[in-house]
């Protein structure tokens, strides 16, 4: 009796994960698979934040560099201000990335989230904008087989050593029907900051 009580058990035990799995296959959240993205660095820099500290991501206290005394600059941002030349020397980070989709399914939108400045240690920087290149508009459909520029606009790390880059990774999201399809990261060559202008 014990043993037919054990195998009925066993086997209500198996059916009930086969059912969890089943239903697992079936999440509307996750989509099968159809969409494939190939992501290429295309060009990117860390920006500038000389006039505009403010702008520039947080760092730890022990990691927030004074600008560099011996670069090539001249005046201060508040003699700029008066004499009404504007921040010459504020200019936000940005990645272009060429997205191709290579799958067989047409994408709705295009995002991009979970970026990571390389520093030491490594820290996650705040997403700005996610904008066609050529339009300036959110990226939207891509069908199978077509591929557009995509503008990340993210916070770079404050002014600093001129000489210094960072490998900066970021994923990029494929979403369909409202859903996420598709996620691949890119991690791109060393990026500098944009060279200082005398002000």
């Amino acid at each position: 009796m014990r043993a037919i009580t054990r195998t009925l058990l066993a086997l209500s035990v198996a059916l009930s994960a086969a059912a969890c799995t089943q239903d697992a296959g079936n999440d509307p959240g996750q989509l099968p698979p159809g969409t494939t993205l190939a992501l290429t660095f295309v060009s990117g820099h860390l920006g500038n934040y000389w006039d505009c500290p403010d702008e520039a991501m947080s760092l730890p206290g022990a990691r927030a560099a004074a600008p560099d005394p011996g670069a090539d600059i001249s005046g201060e941002a508040g003699d700029c201000a008066e004499e009404g030349c504007g921040l010459l020397n504020c200019d936000g980070a940005m990645l272009l990335i060429q997205v191709e989709n290579t799958g067989s399914a047409p994408v709705d939108a295009l995002t991009a989230r979970d970026l990571v400045i390389h520093l030491d240690p490594p820290l996650d920087s705040e997403i700005l904008a996610i904008t066609d290149a050529a339009t300036g508009a959110p990226a939207t459909t891509l069908a199978p087989g077509q591929s557009v520029q995509l503008r990340v606009d993210f916070r770079g790390p404050p002014a600093g050593d001129w000489q210094e880059q960072f490998k900066v990774e970021v994923e990029v999201v494929g979403e369909r029907d409202g859903a996420r399809e598709s996620a691949t990261s890119l991690e791109t060559p060393p990026l500098a900051r944009l060279s200082a202008v005398a002000t």
